[in-house]
């Protein structure tokens, strides 16, 4: 399984994690650009995650756009 970002209006950060079942990994922070390519944390996420945590952060403390989507892309491979 796969989690992947993208965003098409402007730049975002982006802070995630994935619980196994019994406990949350540690949040990763990813910078989704307007004009790159999709984003990933560039590692197959574990075969017992159960759920995932997707929130967007402040880049800087001068971070004032509260309105930026930011897509994802679950990718789940039959074994």
């Amino acid at each position: 399984m796969w989690i992947s970002f993208a965003s098409a209006w402007a730049d975002a950060r982006i802070k995630v994690n994935w619980h196994d079942g019994s406990n949350w990994s540690a949040a990763v922070d990813l910078d989704v650009t307007q004009a790159g390519g999709r984003v990933h944390h560039g590692a197959k996420l574990p075969t017992s995650t159960q759920k995932i945590a997707i929130g967007r952060v402040k880049k800087s403390a001068s971070d004032t756009e509260d309105d930026i989507p930011v897509s994802w892309l679950l990718h789940v491979a039959e074994a």
